[in-house]
């Protein structure tokens, strides 16, 4: 007899091995996945915390410029031209983008917002420089402080 096989030589692959190959590659996939967005938020968090460090040499620098004709007895910051702003009237010009232009409120590009506060010195005789900002990835309050003494 030409036309019969024999089913035992012909396998293939049952349906236990199918869902297990499934199961190591949506794991494999699902870890990969958690590893690239934890690498993405590291990177925004940088990049936040790395604007946030310009703004503050920024403020440090007009403050070295300007310190012989600046007193202040409020908290202040400076516009992108180096003007000093009374920070308690004028709150919406402390409200910078990344690059130092003056936002108001949320920038939108997409970037984080940062609060700048100047603080005059007291017994300590230095100028404390604060920036506060929205983290644009799970929206918490973070800050950086830079004291400058003159």
């Amino acid at each position: 007899m030409i036309g019969v096989r024999n089913h035992r030589s012909e396998r293939g692959d049952t349906i236990i091995e199918v869902l297990i190959s499934i199961a190591i590659i949506s794991l494999v996939l699902t870890v990969s996945y958690g590893i690239a967005s934890h690498s993405v938020r590291s990177i925004q968090d940088s990049q936040e915390r790395n604007q946030a460090v310009q703004l503050a040499q920024r403020q440090v620098e007009f403050l070295r410029t300007n310190s012989a004709d600046f007193t202040a007895n409020n908290d202040v910051c400076f516009t992108s031209s180096g003007n000093p702003v009374d920070a308690a009237s004028a709150a919406t010009k402390c409200v910078v983008s990344a690059d130092g232009t003056a936002v108001g409120g949320t920038p939108s590009d997409g970037q984080a917002a940062f609060t700048i506060t100047i603080t005059p010195p007291s017994a300590s005789e230095a100028y404390t420089v604060n920036l506060s900002w929205d983290s644009l990835l799970n929206g918490s309050k973070d800050n950086l402080t830079v004291y400058y003494r003159p």
